[in-house]
């Protein structure tokens, strides 16, 4: 029982080797972390931004750094503290844990001189930046308008037209919008980070509603066509009616829609008359199929 007693009892000469060894892996990992936080802050803090996106991303960077700065000088001293705790124990400190000390040291009072220089230079480069997007306002606007020019392609109208070429044609202008979609909302968060005016861009939400209506038309007439085709080509018995049903009940949605939104365009009457043929249809069909 003594024996075991004896190995039950912490070893205050354990405990101290332990935390001489604790101690300093402890400082190196805080101080470690911050160092490469704060080594990937200064060369964008203290950069000279050559573009809008660049300016907008030092301005986070710095109002970030700046509102967490004492922070940072927090673990610094935590991490300093340890270290003198094993100083003031004449306990061996690794020089790796010494030089990440001295180059966080470094570190957060370039970070601190960055700091403050980029408020200062803040006004100018934002009067410098604001005129670029400014200017490009406009080149976004005229290339929306642009896409919806090409929306009015007499093709799109014709139901004779080839599936495959009306659709290539309108992934391409789908692909077109979605980038001058992205970079307008980009122009508009650096309009209010640089305290502009912000545009709406209120010709997006027309073009987009004309091009993803246009989309699904010449989409839904495709794929009813290989679906009708199944559906011909296939036995009562061997039917999925429920499938065919949920189907049909999407593209009378389609028909609808684009009834409303696309007259004149000579498609819509065409896929109508295919889908509304199998209406009164499926009932049928289901009253043949059960036992």
């Amino acid at each position: 029982t003594s024996v075991m007693k004896e190995q039950m009892t912490p070893s205050p000469i354990n405990c101290i080797n332990a935390i001489k060894e604790w101690l300093p892996s402890l400082a190196g990992q805080r101080a470690g972390v911050l160092l490469e936080d704060v080594g990937g802050m200064n060369p964008i803090i203290g950069g000279d931004p050559s573009s809008v996106e660049a300016y907008v991303n030092k301005k986070k960077v710095k109002d970030k750094a700046a509102a967490e700065l004492e922070s940072y000088k927090d673990i610094q001293s935590y991490a300093n503290s340890l270290l003198f705790l094993m100083d003031d124990n004449n306990w061996p400190v690794p020089d790796a844990v010494r030089a990440t000390m001295r180059m966080l040291k470094e570190g957060l009072e370039k970070l601190e001189v960055y700091i403050g220089d980029a408020e200062a230079k803040e006004d100018e480069e934002g009067k410098r930046f604001a005129t670029q997007v400014t200017e490009e306002v406009p080149k976004v606007t005229k290339r929306v308008q642009d896409i919806r020019q090409q929306m009015d392609n007499p093709m799109i109208s014709d139901a004779d037209a080839a599936d495959e070429k009306v659709l290539k044609f309108l992934n391409m202008q789908v692909a077109d919008f979605e980038k001058m979609k992205a970079r307008s909302e980009k122009l508009q968060e650096y309009q209010g980070i640089l305290k502009l005016n912000v545009d709406e861009f209120e010709l997006l939400e027309d073009v987009a509603s004309d091009l993803n209506l246009k989309v699904r038309l010449w989409k839904d007439k495709n794929e009813w066509n290989s679906l009708r085709d199944s559906i011909l080509g296939t036995s009562i018995n061997g039917l999925d009616v429920s499938k065919i049903e949920k189907e049909l009940a999407r593209y009378n949605k389609t028909v609808f829609m684009a009834s409303k939104g696309l007259m004149g365009n000579k498609v819509v009457p065409k896929l109508k008359e295919s889908v509304e043929e199998f209406n009164p249809v499926l009932p049928l069909v289901t009253d043949l199929g059960s036992p």
